[in-house]
């Protein structure tokens, strides 16, 4: 083991994760960007993804340039152990990787839908997004210029759900081929959009189980959000003093 790898450990333990990341940038610097692989491999992922949620777009290092669609994947599955109420940190740890070198996108959202809760964490990056993700998913693009009638205390997205279970199929199932709504460069913000497409159109084995488990967590929702308001209208209308036991009488 490089004595870096226990180092860095140490320093991110302690809370340093700044100083961690600059003993591996040295790594780079003192033996070449191929020894910084070989040792990105051989930290424990828990560290690894310390280091990674510090990147975001704005910020590049030679970490996030060199780390392989391998060792991402398996650092980044363990960002939800950090328990953060929103997503922002996953989203941006995971565009500082994969647009780092965006010809290489896909390489490394193959290898994350290939991991054990790998979907389900770009399920969680999806989070903020669904309505758009639901519209590019059955249209083909983000912003359809024509929406259907929504009803009233009603979403876009349970409209969109309801398409759904009319569809006998799943549209992008089986596109091979067809025309795509949107070219990439039209889209190419280095986030969340670009991924989608991405996903979509070249890790086409990818995009579907991303989808379904975005639509079972909306489906668990709706379910959950009905029982809620039912519940309450039964509390609402329950004849006052009776707390559900039998009368004595």
């Amino acid at each position: 083991m490089h004595p870096v790898v226990s180092k860095a450990s140490r320093l991110i333990l302690a809370g340093d994760v700044a100083s961690a990341e600059q003993a591996l940038v040295k790594i780079a610097e003192d033996e070449g960007d191929g020894a910084l692989v070989a040792v990105l491999e051989e930290i424990p992922a828990k560290d690894l993804v310390s280091i990674l949620r510090e990147y975001d777009s704005g910020k590049e290092s030679v970490v996030n340039l060199l780390v392989t669609p391998d060792q991402f994947a398996r650092a980044v599955v363990l960002e939800a152990k950090f328990g953060e109420k929103t997503h922002d940190i996953l989203q941006g740890m995971i565009n500082s990787v994969i647009y780092a070198r965006p010809d290489e996108a896909e390489a490394y959202l193959a290898r994350l839908v290939e991991t054990p809760e790998g979907c389900s964490t770009l399920g969680d990056y999806f989070e903020a997004h669904l309505e758009a993700f639901f519209c590019f998913a059955l249209h083909g693009t983000f912003t359809p210029e024509t929406f259907p009638d929504i009803p009233e205390n009603s979403t876009l997205l349970h409209v969109l759900i309801r398409q759904l279970a009319e569809a006998d199929f799943f549209p992008f199932e089986d596109e091979e081929g067809g025309e795509k709504l949107l070219k990439r460069a039209e889209i190419a913000d280095s986030n969340w959009m670009e991924t989608a497409w991405v996903l979509r159109y070249e890790v086409a084995e990818g995009f579907g189980p991303v989808f379904h488990t975005l639509h079972l967590r909306i489906l668990k929702r709706i379910e959950a959000a009905a029982v809620a308001a039912l519940n309450q209208a039964q509390r609402v209308t329950k004849p006052e003093g009776d707390d559900g036991e039998e009368s004595a009488i």
